[in-house]
């Protein structure tokens, strides 16, 4: 939560990073109801190494933090700052 303000403060000079924010923020908004079930809740979750919620976990944290890493290349990366 405290590293969203800092983010907006460097996206806010291109549209690109502007877009690139709202669907980082988009998988964030939507993270919690979709894993409810799948990762925050589910106790046989950690014996079921390889099973479909798995999977559907890891592709969704995969997809949601590769966004974040692009948009830190391209607000810090760029400049030589990061």
């Amino acid at each position: 939560m405290w590293f969203t303000p800092l983010l907006v403060i460097f996206v806010s000079d291109k549209i690109e990073k502007i877009i690139l924010f709202f669907i980082f923020q988009v998988l964030t908004f939507i993270e919690f109801p979709l894993l409810f079930g799948k990762y925050y809740t589910n106790i046989e979750y950690i014996n079921s190494i390889w099973s479909f919620d798995w999977w559907i976990t890891l592709i969704f944290f995969t997809i949601e933090y590769v966004v974040l890493f692009i948009l830190l290349y391209k607000c810090f990366g760029s400049r030589g700052n990061f």
